[in-house]
């Protein structure tokens, strides 16, 4: 789904957005007769063949970007909504101004599977490795721009991966942008492994120990995981609580929004 600037304050409940093309072909796609394109240079692919009923597209090697939502919007928002997807999943736009809020939602992916600039909280919501049919990969939750004046702020999320698939340890990010600014409080793991020790990597030459990567509270069965490895700042109880939500929606309130 693709949310133009036109779609200013658009809101969403209990609506399941799904890019199927890393999950399975569809029988549309099937009847469609779906190619590789010849014409246009970001569609060609090193890994991809063309598509069959028998075509492992949930496997690493046959993985794309695939997105299930474009946010091209300002003050939109969505409750108990699902992202489904594998490579940039969710991307909150290119417009660093822009502001978004998620609350109770899940969404899933693997690879930079939350990407893109603007301000965008997320509440209570659920962080989903999908993992790969052939080999387990370490993926990377988000992959954030750097024009906005706060990024990405994740408060009271669980991160889940699916035991259905081959898994490795994977990263809360990567800076897209060199100055990429990402925080998460009060995360709870589903085991202690499934991120990295250092919480945090590179991508491209961009570091992470010089972006404003920041986490505090990180827990896995109620007890506070080690953070002495991780690439990023790992704050305090006082630098967490002054920490507010509300500048990041700027003079906007959603409607889905409490302070807890």
């Amino acid at each position: 789904m693709y949310l133009t600037s036109a779609a200013k304050a658009f809101k969403a409940e209990n609506i399941v957005f799904e890019n199927s093309f890393n999950k399975y072909v569809t029988s549309e796609e099937l009847a469609d007769g779906v190619a590789l394109s010849t014409t246009f240079p970001q569609s060609k692919s090193s890994t991809l063949t063309q598509r069959t009923a028998s075509t492992n597209v949930a496997s690493k090697a046959q993985t794309e970007r695939a997105a299930a939502m474009i946010i091209d919007a300002d003050n939109v928002e969505f409750l108990k909504c699902s992202f489904i997807g594998s490579q940039d999943t969710l991307y909150t736009g290119s417009v660093g101004t822009n502001n978004s809020y998620f609350k109770n939602c899940t969404i899933e992916g693997n690879t930079d599977y939350i990407f893109g600039d603007g301000n965008a909280v997320f509440d209570n919501s659920t962080l989903n490795f999908c993992g790969y049919s052939d080999k387990a990969v370490g993926g990377y939750i988000t992959a954030a721009k750097d024009k906005a004046t706060y990024g990405y702020l994740f408060r009271n999320c669980l991160v889940t991966a699916t035991s259905s698939k081959k898994q490795a340890p994977g990263y809360f990010g990567r800076p897209w942008g060199a100055a990429a600014k990402v925080t998460f409080l009060n995360t709870k793991l589903q085991n202690s492994t499934i991120i990295n020790a250092a919480g945090w990597t590179s991508m491209s030459s961009n570091l992470p120990e010089k972006a404003n990567f920041k986490e505090y509270n990180t827990t896995y069965n109620g007890a506070k995981v080690s953070t002495a490895a991780r690439k990023g700042v790992v704050l305090s109880s006082a630098d967490a609580a002054k920490i507010d939500a509300t500048k990041y929606f700027g003079d906007w309130t959603p409607k889905y929004y409490t302070a807890k």
